[in-house]
């Protein structure tokens, strides 16, 4: 007596699938707000207001706002309450494209103008690109959120929710200093808080590898995943030299993340995956320093701590 043979689970269609041509219309519009939503945010387009009294209110307001905070609480429940396996209410269009649209006004800062300064180390234009492409990894992978399978649906909420939890590290610190009474503290020589930031960024390469390389998940080529987290990777690292810059990302962060790439290409091969590892590292990261150090072109980044203290330089404004 043989067993049956397996057959593979049908593909995973989402609830507001369907072939109706008035039900497809319907679903497009709440997208089209949404990305009309990211373009304009990306595009700073609120710079066409100027200096009016209405803008400076508005300013004024969105800095009373922690949106370091917001950012580390908000991407991951908005990834999680619309996985691919959640059920009921929530899988309506206007839902999931509205949460989407809250999401970046809020990854955005509230729609706050970026202005660069002499003192980042980097051009205007690089500056404002490395922003842009660091939001949109992330709005790439919730564009299709609602409509993977569970699992890869799991992954996104993991893989960015995470990524994006470091603008927590200033709530995180306070509130232990109030727990401990100031023991986290910083003090000249205290190593409790950046050993926990390497521990962070640790995690932080493990799911990279995970994401693109588990066996539910495409792989890396020419699928949204690869897309999404390739934009938000570079845009993190590229942003004010975060990734030679800020001693969590450079020492630990960005040579597991390169890793997990160089893995997945040459077909989990660890030597020549290292090898390459080692390339990118020198490339990223000891060629600016020695710019850096022979040009004296360091800058003296002034980090927002009421925004979350992101620590050792990594810095969104």
């Amino acid at each position: 007596r043989g067993l049956p043979p397996r057959t593979p689970p049908p593909p995973y269609a989402h609830p507001w699938q369907t072939h109706d041509a008035h039900s497809a219309a319907a679903a497009g519009l709440p997208a089209l707000v949404y990305y009309a939503t990211v373009a304009a945010l990306a595009l700073q387009c609120r710079r066409l207001l100027g200096d009016s009294a209405a803008s400076k209110a508005y300013d004024k307001f969105l800095r009373r706002l922690d949106f370091g905070t917001l950012h580390a609480v908000s991407t991951p429940l908005a990834f999680w309450l619309f996985e691919g396996a959640a059920g009921g209410g929530l899988h309506s269009p206007w839902i999931f494209y509205g949460a989407g649209c809250l999401l970046a006004w809020l990854l955005w800062d509230g729609g706050r103008i970026y202005r660069h300064e002499k003192d980042m180390g980097t051009t205007a234009w690089f500056f404002q690109v490395t922003i842009v492409s660091h939001h949109l990894g992330a709005f790439v992978a919730y564009a299709f959120q609602a409509e993977s399978s569970p699992q890869q649906a799991r992954s996104n909420t993991l893989m960015f929710g995470w990524l994006w939890l470091c603008h927590g590290f200033g709530l995180a610190e306070r509130i232990c200093n109030r727990l401990r009474r100031g023991v986290w503290r910083r003090r000249p020589g205290d190593g409790r808080t950046p050993l926990i930031r390497e521990a962070y960024a640790a995690v932080t390469a493990w799911l990279a590898h995970r994401y693109i390389s588990a066996p539910w998940q495409p792989g890396l080529g020419a699928n949204y995943q690869t897309a999404a987290l390739t934009l938000l990777l570079l845009g993190r690292y590229s942003c004010c030299g975060n990734g030679w810059r800020c001693p969590f990302i450079r020492r630990v962060e960005l040579p597991g993340t390169v890793l997990a790439h160089a893995l997945a290409l040459c077909g989990g091969s660890v030597a020549p995956a290292a090898a390459a590892t080692a390339a990118v590292w020198c490339a990223t990261v000891l060629v600016p320093l020695a710019r850096d150090t022979l040009f004296q072109t360091e800058p003296r980044l002034k980090l927002r701590r009421r925004g979350g203290a992101l620590g050792g330089g990594l810095l969104f404004p």
